[in-house]
């Protein structure tokens, strides 16, 4: 929003009060509103002009201080000036407070320092993995960071994720639908699952993490629940068909997923979970202790309560309050202590 002048986040505003008034329109009701603006109805001239009266030009520019930071390094590197192309960058880390940012700029930052000191280089990058996993990974020193045992409120950790990405209720609605249509069974769609499953954990407010695309080891996903537990998730919503049940491959992965948790997490709960098409064990397909299974109709009704939770959270005197939002998580089963009840059931052995 900073980096918008004056005119532009007005006429932002502007949308935005329209699309309140809109609530939950239809597609007809939309395709409406758009026209009037396509076809310049001049109601809609009217309010877009009143929405920038008033208004002053500024001459500051907006510009993101990180990519200034960027583009001087590459000069400074293209004029074999790398020593100032390194220090350029550690100036704008040091001024850099958001996390991921920080990551990012140290990410760029190996990029520069590589032609003077490979090892320099690649310590950078462990330093910016060690941040945030989604930056290139170093050569070597790349360790698993263990997920923190859930140590607060479900509700008050769901408010603060979503103060501090949503700008308003319309936005945290579209998270949640696109969150939605992501969770499906679908052939090859393993990595935005996963993805999707992750993002789950978050817009709950549910600690989660990635292992398998991290580090190259250990479950898909990794959940910490506030009831102090773990699920160790290993995702199979691609599996073609429903015949064979679960297969032996598929039950050994999730049993290696839950000897590599024991290892790091061992005076730690963990429950095994598979998001698999049938409930039933394959032939020759071990069980696990306490396994727990997502079919179609779970992942159904999970979509069913993110939306309904989303919707609810819309009204500001309940998405601000944390008792509120317990209430509710409560009431769509998507609280630590409820969730894995609801959402899954115990596995079939034949």
């Amino acid at each position: 929003m900073k980096l918008l002048t004056p005119a532009t986040s007005a006429q932002l505003g502007l949308s935005r009060r329209i699309a309140k008034k809109l609530n939950r329109p239809t597609i007809g009701e939309l395709k409406s509103v758009i026209l009037q603006c396509i076809s310049r109805d001049s109601g809609w001239v009217k309010v877009s002009k009143k929405a920038l009266v008033g208004l002053k030009a500024e001459d500051e520019l907006r510009l993101d201080a990180g990519k200034i930071a960027i583009r001087a390094a590459f000069d400074r590197a293209r004029a074999n000036q790398h020593n100032e192309a390194v220090a350029v960058l550690d100036e704008a880390i040091d001024d850099t407070e958001e996390g991921q940012v920080k990551a990012w700029l140290l990410s760029k930052k190996a990029a520069f320092q590589h032609a003077m000191d490979a090892d320099g280089a690649q310590r950078t990058l462990v330093a910016a993995h060690k941040m945030e996993s989604g930056v290139i990974k170093p050569m070597f020193g790349a360790t698993y960071k263990r997920l923190a045992p859930a140590t607060g409120k479900q509700a008050v950790a769901l408010i603060e994720n979503h103060g501090g990405r949503f700008i308003d209720p319309t936005m945290m609605r579209l998270f949640a639908d696109e969150l939605c249509s992501d969770l499906q069974f679908k052939m090859e769609s393993s990595d935005t699952f996963e993805a999707a499953v992750n993002d789950l954990a978050w817009f709950i407010g549910i600690r989660g993490q990635r292992p398998e695309r991290d580090c190259k080891e250990g479950p898909d996903n990794l959940w910490a629940l506030s009831n102090g537990s773990f699920l160790v998730i290993e995702c199979k919503n691609g599996v073609a068909s429903t015949s064979g049940g679960i297969s032996k491959r598929d039950a050994g992965q999730l049993g290696q997923s839950m000897a590599w948790f024991r290892a790091r997490y061992p005076a730690s709960t963990g429950v095994p979970v598979i998001v698999h098409r049938d409930a039933t064990l394959g032939q020759g397909a071990s069980v696990l202790e306490g396994m727990r299974v997502i079919a179609e109709t779970h992942l159904a009704k999970l979509r069913k309560n993110v939306r309904e939770l989303a919707q609810q959270l819309v009204d500001p005197d309940i998405g601000r309050s944390a008792t509120e939002v317990a209430k509710r998580l409560a009431q769509f089963e998507l609280n630590g202590g409820a969730l894995v009840n609801a959402f899954s059931t115990a596995v079939r052995t034949g």
